[in-house]
This record gives C-alpha cells, sequence and structure tokens, in this order.
C-alpha cells in the first residue's frame, strides 16, 4: 500500500467524503481526488494539515509503520457531512476528562503520547530528508 492509498484509508476511517476532506484540509477536491488515484504527491503542506486536523502519524502516512493516528488510546469518531462544525478533533481518551484531579498514571499516558508525536515528527522529517 502506498502513501496515497494510506490517505485514502483515513478519509474513510474517519468515514468523509472527499469533498468535505479536501475542504476540511484547505484544498479543492479535483486536486485532492488527484493525490488519492496516485496522480500527484501528498506535499507537506497537506502532511502537516493532516497531522494537525486529524493526527495522522506521518510516519504511518509516508511509510505505513505505526499506528495511523497519533492519538493510539483513542478511536477516531465518525464524521458525516451533516455532523462537521469547525475543526475536527479525536475523541478524548479516558485520561483526558475535564477534572482537574490529575493523576500520574494520566500523566504518564500522556507523555507516552506526546513522546509518540514527537518520535513520529521526527521519523517524518528524516524521511523528508531522504527525498
Amino acid at each position: 500500500m502506498n502513501e496515497n492509498q494510506r490517505l485514502k484509508e483515513v478519509r474513510k476511517t474517519l468515514n468523509l467524503s472527499q469533498r468535505t476532506f479536501s475542504e476540511i484540509l484547505g484544498i479543492k477536491q479535483g486536486s485532492y481526488s488527484d493525490i488519492e488515484r496516485g496522480k500527484t504527491g501528498i506535499s507537506a503542506v497537506m502532511i502537516k494539515g493532516l497531522i494537525t486536523k486529524f493526527r495522522v502519524d506521518p510516519l504511518w502516512l509516508c511509510e505505513g509503520k505505526g499506528d495511523m493516528f497519533i492519538n493510539k488510546n483513542g478511536v477516531p469518531q465518525r464524521y458525516t457531512d451533516d455532523n462537521l462544525s469547525g475543526d475536527i478533533s479525536l475523541p478524548a481518551t479516558e485520561d483526558e476528562d475535564e477534572s482537574k484531579n490529575v493523576s500520574s498514571e494520566s500523566l504518564t499516558s500522556h507523555l507516552d503520547r506526546q513522546k509518540h508525536y514527537i518520535e513520529s515528527i521526527k521519523g517524518m522529517l528524516e524521511f523528508l530528508k531522504e527525498k
């Protein structure tokens, strides 16, 4: 599976149409369609959008290694055109509740997720340097 196919898998996992997905990423639907079909590549700007808007793991997107999403504990909620409003974010995990009481276990879990995120970004930068 190449990065274009993995991009399509992300969109389908989020249950978004090409039109909605491309609008959220700030590109035209036709341009996005070309990317999914492999006519054009995924730009660094688009990868940044995928990371910030959907928390897609760039190492998974580029090389197929690791998990699809950076938030390993959360399962992405299904989105449709009807329930979109503003920025998309993955649902909070159990350790990200709104209470102000932070246990050491939730802090450790949060730090582990941040470490994974940093490692993914480092992997993406190394991958981009090689090209």
